[in-house]
């Protein structure tokens, strides 16, 4: 779940940007700050992902 409402806020974040009458570079920035927000949840989901199967707490969930 917790990747599904990732998924969702970037699609809409990707969504907004390209709505957005905004000159280039700040429309630049903006999808910057989406990856690098993207790449920060990719980092802490995979370490808490293999954590947990490390652990055997790993459920279907």
């Amino acid at each position: 779940m917790e990747l599904r409402r990732h998924l969702l806020w970037v699609l809409r974040q990707v969504r907004e940007v390209g709505s957005l009458n905004v000159p280039d570079d700040v429309w630049r920035n903006r999808l910057d700050w989406v990856d690098s927000e993207a790449a920060k949840f990719d980092s802490g989901f995979r370490h808490r992902i293999f954590s947990d199967a490390r652990n055997g707490q790993l459920n279907n969930l």
